[in-house]
């Protein structure tokens, strides 16, 4: 009996521990984007928050989320201002997205968290001719 009051007692402590944890873990807003080419095609390239990508290619690459300075673990989207020059879209890994670029023209990437929130951050894209 005594082991089970102490057994329960120590589940009872680890979910409290659990949830401080987790409450103070919350993930903040995005307020920064580090990125990480992964392909950038002849042509293009990425530095930063910008993306050059020739009309007709792929560009992928990582986009990281911060906050504060700090990695969150964040799911993200990219939605493309303009539809028309270029698009984003996520592949199966966590952050891990590809432009296409469509028509020759500039447009902007705007940055959501998984709640479907905008965030600060946005990415240029130029769409150049091959």
């Amino acid at each position: 009996m005594k082991q089970g009051g102490w057994t329960t007692r120590v589940r009872r402590l680890s979910a409290g521990a659990l949830a401080v944890l987790a409450a103070g873990c919350s993930e903040g807003p995005v307020d920064d984007i580090q990125t990480a080419s992964l392909f950038v095609p002849p042509n293009g390239s990425l530095e930063g928050l910008e993306i050059v990508v020739p009309r007709g290619r792929a560009l992928a690459f990582i986009a990281q989320p911060l906050g504060e300075g700090e990695t969150l673990r964040t799911r993200i989207q990219l939605e493309s201002a303009d539809g028309t020059v270029a698009v984003a879209e996520p592949t199966i890994e966590m952050n891990q997205f590809v432009v296409l670029g469509l028509n020759v023209g500039t447009t902007t990437l705007r940055v959501k968290d998984e709640s479907g929130q905008e965030a600060t951050p946005t990415l240029s894209v130029q769409v150049v001719s091959p």
